[in-house]
């Protein structure tokens, strides 16, 4: 409740304060009370507490999770928690369908909230239409087994670049090859 508290003022900013993009430098900014909500919630442990405890994560229930979340989440818009809920969608995919590599790699930092993740799943001509993408994921000869290069176009990708984490991890859904999605 503390938490919530202290920052009971990061809606407000966010909603008369548009992010700001500096082109000299190329960077996203949001309003600082945002970056001192989220950084709050990374310093108590709460970006990922439903992950695993090897992974980073606290290890509570689905249901523990869920309650303290509905706490934390009564002091910010779906905007401002939902950075923590897509990187929790990262983490997950990585977590099922990583190789040991990514999952050595990505894990760790997202479940600490030190990086965090979105999902580039909608395409202009599709919407949420999901079987009707046409962006499309290409091996790329690098030497190693897990590079590919996306063709095509995302949109509507929440958290796709701001200054909120050290790292931003952009998980899209696109077809390889033949293979589908």
């Amino acid at each position: 409740e503390a938490l919530v508290e202290t920052h009971a003022n990061a809606d407000a900013a966010a909603d008369a304060q548009e992010p700001t993009w500096d082109a000299a430098t190329g960077r996203v900014s949001l309003p600082a009370s945002t970056k001192a909500f989220v950084d709050a919630q990374r310093d108590g442990g709460f970006p990922l507490m439903g992950a695993a405890t090897e992974d980073g994560g606290l290890g509570l229930s689905f249901t523990a999770a869920s309650a303290v979340n509905s706490v934390v989440s009564c002091g910010a818009t779906s905007g401002i928690a939902g950075f923590y809920a897509l990187t929790h969608c990262a983490a997950n995919l990585i977590k099922a369908h990583g190789t040991p590599q990514q999952k050595d790699a990505f894990l760790a930092p997202l479940v600490e909230g030190r990086w965090t993740g979105t999902m580039a799943l909608s395409e202009p001509h599709a919407g949420s239409s999901l079987s009707d993408l046409y962006a499309k994921a290409k091996r790329v000869e690098t030497g190693r087994s897990d590079e590919y290069r996306l063709q095509g176009q995302k949109m509507w990708t929440s958290g796709y670049d701001h200054d909120l984490s050290e790292n931003i991890v952009h998980l899209a859904r696109a077809r390889v090859g033949d293979r589908g999605m």
